[in-house]
């Protein structure tokens, strides 16, 4: 498969404006509409993604995967039809790729590849607007968070690991704008969500119990949320806003800090470097993609920079076999790959990799 390479050098790596190696999409990409990316480091090492794509004829799966761990190009094929919105790429127990994602009549599918390359599917929930993020837990069974008619918050997890069954409990009942699930580095399922009336809940699961709570006021609603957890456990996590420079906020022991983040926010996307530094990446209102990193939450400033111009939004993240922070997102119907030179470092390259 051809991959058509942008790179934009030190300039906008140092947030200079680089716009004379942007193109203009050809026709059929900018006819088609990607929804949000799920990526992963498969047991292989090899990086992988998932997204649905919407063409004036149909909607599909694609499934892209390096030829070569660490390096491309990149083989995609379309692997399922009928797909709709946001899809999250996870490993489950035994290393096989796994996501979720939407069918077009409200069902959330669960796939699994098998061993000989093909993949199975069964139908988790229905009456499903969105899935909102997946997790593996420690104790090999996945678990699941999605957003259901009225704001209903339903969190799914596994009978079995690898069983492909689910049992469901409600959360949060009405209001749930948007909401993000993780395990923690103690092996705690957590969530955070933003309701209608302006505040952010946090809750953790406690054997098949649920805890909530309610930790700030007056957030934008619905929003939109990245979260990740440190090495202690603790969370950081960015409140997105499609206009302004959103919030950020984490943990202090039992307490939680709130403030401006001072930086663009719109589709925000929270992650570790390889050292464990605290990532944030986010797209600008001019499709702009922009990097920020500081060790810690305490730290007061962040080091940023404007890294790749036509980027949308569909962020996903992860480290690939070198250690390298890597990116998956949407811009103008085609998928835009990034990478850091080198792990930890602040000078990014790009890609877009054709689609089927």
């Amino acid at each position: 498969m051809t991959v058509n390479r942008r790179t934009f050098g030190k300039a906008v790596a140092a947030g200079v404006a680089v716009t004379a190696a942007w193109r203009v999409p050809a026709a059929s990409a900018a006819s088609r509409n990607i929804g949000g990316l799920g990526c992963v480091l498969d047991a292989s090492g090899r990086l992988v993604f998932l997204a649905s794509v919407y063409d004036r004829m149909s909607s599909f799966l694609v499934y892209g995967r390096q030829r070569t761990p660490g390096l491309g190009p990149w083989d995609v094929t379309p692997i399922e039809y009928g797909t709709n919105g946001r899809t999250v790429a996870l490993l489950d127990h035994q290393g096989r790729t796994a996501y979720f994602v939407r069918g077009n009549q409200g069902e959330l599918w669960f796939g699994r590849q098998q061993p000989d390359g093909t993949w199975t599917k069964t139908v988790a929930v229905t009456q499903v607007l969105e899935i909102c993020s997946a997790a593996l837990g420690p104790d090999g069974r996945i678990r699941f968070l999605v957003q259901r008619g009225a704001g209903q918050l339903l969190s799914g997890v596994e009978t079995a690991p690898g069983s492909g069954e689910f049992t469901t409990t409600t959360v949060l009942d009405g209001g749930v704008g948007a909401a993000r699930l993780l395990v923690d580095s103690g092996g705690g399922a957590r969530y955070l969500a933003t309701r209608s009336d302006g505040t952010l809940w946090h809750g953790r699961q406690f054997g098949e119990v649920w805890q909530s709570e309610v930790v700030a006021t007056g957030v934008e609603y619905p929003g939109s949320i990245a979260v990740v957890a440190d090495a202690s456990a603790r969370l950081r996590f960015v409140l997105g806003s499609v206009t302004g420079p959103g919030k950020f906020g984490y943990q202090t022991g039992f307490d939680w800090v709130l403030g401006d983040l001072g930086l663009p926010s719109r589709s925000p996307l929270m992650a570790l470097d390889v050292a464990g530094r605290l990532v944030h990446l986010a797209s600008t209102p001019d499709d702009q993609l922009f990097w920020a990193r500081k060790a810690t939450a305490e730290e007061p400033a962040w080091t940023s920079a404007a890294i790749r111009p036509g980027v949308q939004f569909g962020l996903d993240t992860a480290l690939d076999v070198n250690g390298k922070l890597c990116y998956f997102a949407s811009g103008y119907g085609e998928v835009v790959h990034g990478w850091e030179k080198t792990p930890g470092g602040g000078d990014w390259d790009s890609t877009t990799i054709q689609l089927p």
